[in-house]
């Protein structure tokens, strides 16, 4: 709702390909469908980063004040290892809001809060035979604010952070983040996805070391060609943020555009 005459938003919703949104839908307040319709395309931060992030969104204006849309989302997280965190704040003010967690027996899920004092906010906690349900009440919530030089939000807006640590199909028990060498292992796992080829580097590097007489040598040589024609840009796509590219990958790359700054 409005508060001020000829208010115009965007109502927005990202996601990736870790994610999906099923629903995103916008009605008036006699639950009739609005006349907006939603864009759904990629979203870039400042040129500098490509990733797998989408945005989708209404651009929605109110034609009075005290105007009143209702807005439906559903979103799924395919994997929740990516399902990190909830922040409170939004970027308008909020009257009343209510966040609730159901959490099945067969997931074991820690619950971390930060940042709570000072704000309005309530919690319970109910139990039944298949889940354990969490219910945050936030009351008169200021929008997030954008300063210069201040602290990430994760250190002044209160939010919660979802930790995995197993679950139970059965009878059998999957660790997940139990503890923080999970979270290396699980790093671990990506690294052994990747699939290198030392011979496509074999030629380059006999040509470096072909003069070298010691090991240190070759390695000096082999360091700082490195140094100077691999280059190392801003690039993350979807896994690839964690998932390190094949060395031959790279390699070729730079090699592409070596040749083209010479040509």
């Amino acid at each position: 709702m409005n508060i001020n005459h000829r208010a115009d938003i965007q109502k927005y919703e990202f996601y990736d390909s870790q994610s999906s949104i099923n629903t995103f839908s916008l009605k008036y307040k006699n639950n009739k469908e609005a006349n907006f319709y939603p864009k759904d395309e990629f979203y870039k931060s400042n040129d500098l980063f490509y990733n797998d992030a989408r945005v989708k969104y209404f651009s929605i204006d109110f034609p009075i004040q005290g105007y009143t849309y209702l807005y439906d989302l559903e979103k799924k997280i395919k994997d929740i290892k990516y399902f990190t965190s909830i922040y409170f704040n939004d970027e308008f003010p909020v009257i009343e809001k209510e966040i609730i967690i159901t959490i099945p027996t067969w997931l074991n899920l820690e619950i971390k809060e930060f940042n709570f004092n000072g704000f309005d906010i309530t919690k319970k906690e109910t139990k039944n035979t298949e889940a354990t349900i969490y219910t945050y009440s936030i009351k008169n919530i200021p929008p997030m604010a954008k300063e210069k030089l201040a602290p990430g939000p994760s250190y002044i807006y209160p939010h919660i952070l979802f930790v995995a640590k197993s679950f139970t199909n059965k009878t059998e028990t999957t660790t997940l983040f139990n503890e923080t060498a999970d979270l290396y292992k699980w790093y671990k796992s990506l690294v052994n996805e990747m699939k290198d080829d030392p011979t496509a580097l074999a030629s380059k590097v006999t040509e470096l070391t072909k003069t070298a007489k010691t090991d240190e040598a070759k390695i000096k040589n082999i360091y700082y060609w490195v140094q100077d024609n691999i280059r190392y840009i801003a690039f993350e796509d979807g896994i690839a943020g964690f998932k390190p590219d094949d060395s031959q990958n790279v390699f070729n790359k730079d090699m592409v555009i070596v040749k083209e700054w010479q040509t």
